[in-house]
């Protein structure tokens, strides 16, 4: 693709013009190229490897970049300066590569708290694939939280203490951790009940107990016992039935109620 703003001959001649000028403080280092949130210094322009990645921010902003000189101004490409407190929080790369995140309006670095370390591990993966490690960072027990790569969760490790995945070889840990999510332990769900008694079709001294549990969208996602025997379920009711002595109160069955969801 042909860029109708050569980057680099219009930074050269930005660079001679503010040759002279007095290096000043400011949040985001002077002698950077801006395209909208991502920014580079200059020095990087000369790096084969980062061409592609320049070019691309570049092309992505409409051509168009955004200059801090040499004594912290902004200018456009045009000339036309810029007010800082116009630019967006900046992703910056500075000449040896090390990454930083500045506020918006040219503030300061943004510390980013760590979520996940990330490690690989040829191990048995499959041709073309290495087994990926993940842990959460500050959390004692692992195997209590679900983490999820890409939307599908990851196998726990005991061995290592993480969660693990197969993924292809050329992935590296940052991309990787922008397709990592997780679940905190979900605190258990307390399962309360309705209960009635129908005569109905019960034998002799008997009576059948039917059983609902409150707040449950769907029934029979749930196995309910009672007295540690799994009741049955009956559609017509939406309902668990047992049969039971015609003297079983509603507090007595309470106590012998379990439930656990399939």
């Amino acid at each position: 693709m042909r860029v109708k703003k050569p980057i680099r001959s219009i930074l050269i001649a930005l660079i001679l013009v503010f040759a002279l000028s007095t290096t000043a403080f400011a949040a985001i280092p002077n002698n950077t190229i801006i395209f909208n949130d991502k920014a580079y210094d200059v020095s990087l322009l000369d790096d084969p490897a980062m061409v592609g990645e320049i070019l691309a921010a570049f092309i992505a902003n409409g051509n168009n970049y955004i200059y801090k000189d040499l004594s912290g101004n902004f200018m456009k490409d045009d000339g036309s300066a810029v007010a800082a407190d116009t630019l967006p929080a900046i992703t910056y790369k500075d000449a040896n590569k090390a990454v930083t995140k500045y506020a918006e309006k040219d503030g300061d670095p943004v510390v980013v708290e760590e979520t996940y370390t990330v490690t690989f591990e040829k191990g048995v993966a499959p041709v073309g694939q290495t087994t990926m490690y993940v842990k959460l960072v500050g959390v004692a027990n692992q195997s209590e939280y679900t983490v999820f790569y890409n939307g599908t969760a990851m196998t726990y490790s005991a061995p290592k203490d993480a969660f693990r995945a197969f993924v292809p070889e050329t992935l590296t840990a940052a991309d990787a951790i922008a397709k990592l999510t997780h679940q905190a332990p979900q605190p258990p769900v307390e399962i309360s009940y309705t209960i009635t008694f129908e005569k109905g079709v019960a034998p002799v001294g008997q009576t059948t107990m039917y059983v609902k549990l409150v707040g449950v969208d769907n029934q029979t996602d749930y196995n309910v016992l009672y007295d540690g025997t799994a009741m049955t379920y009956s559609a017509p009711k939406d309902a668990f039935r047992v049969f039971v002595p015609e003297s079983t109160t509603e507090a007595s069955a309470l106590d012998k109620l379990t439930s656990v969801k399939k």
